[in-house]
């Protein structure tokens, strides 16, 4: 079966609908006893990044607004650093938004390199909120491993089309 435009916009959707991840840092602020400035920060910052990560999606990745696609993941990245160094540990991490978005944004070499630097970046951050160092690596891996998955997506998208442009040549070329 071929990737057409339908399905490949169906597959953004899909990657738009991981923000219903973000109901349990929401459930967390709106019910736990933060501070209504932390709250406050905290649901803004969610939000910014929801806008981002739908756009990345849906008019940054392969799309009309692609020239924005390295300010969307510093963006991303400066938000969810924020984000992360402000609330307490036992919340987790969101900072697999931003690796997602390296590892699915450019081609393999330079996705692999953003990878690395994002997982390392998020494994620091970690140590930095006062995460012990098996749970700063375990983030580390954890981000690791999903942004290669990231990377290896875009590789099976990329290939899927490569052959169908080899199908069609071959088609006309048979006529």
């Amino acid at each position: 079966m071929a990737l057409n435009r339908r399905w490949i916009k169906l597959g953004r959707l899909f990657m738009v609908a991981w923000l219903a991840f973000f109901i349990y840092p929401l459930a967390a602020f709106l019910t736990d006893r933060f501070s209504t400035e932390t709250r406050t920060y905290g649901l803004l910052l969610l939000f910014a990044l929801a806008l981002i990560w739908a756009w990345f999606w849906t008019r940054i990745c392969a799309g009309p607004d692609r020239r924005f696609m390295v300010p969307a993941i510093v963006a991303a990245t400066l938000i969810l650093i924020v984000f992360t160094l402000r609330t307490p540990p036992q919340y987790g991490s969101l900072f697999l938004y931003a690796v997602i978005m390296g590892g699915a944004a450019f081609p393999w070499r330079r996705g692999v390199t953003a990878v690395v630097i994002l997982s390392v970046l998020a494994g620091a951050i970690e140590l930095a909120r006062g995460e012990s160092v098996t749970a700063s690596t375990g983030q580390f891996l954890n981000d690791m491993l999903v942004g290669i998955a990231a990377v290896a997506g875009r590789l099976l998208v990329e290939a899927n089309q490569q052959l169908s442009q080899a199908r069609e040549q071959i088609a006309r070329l048979a006529v």
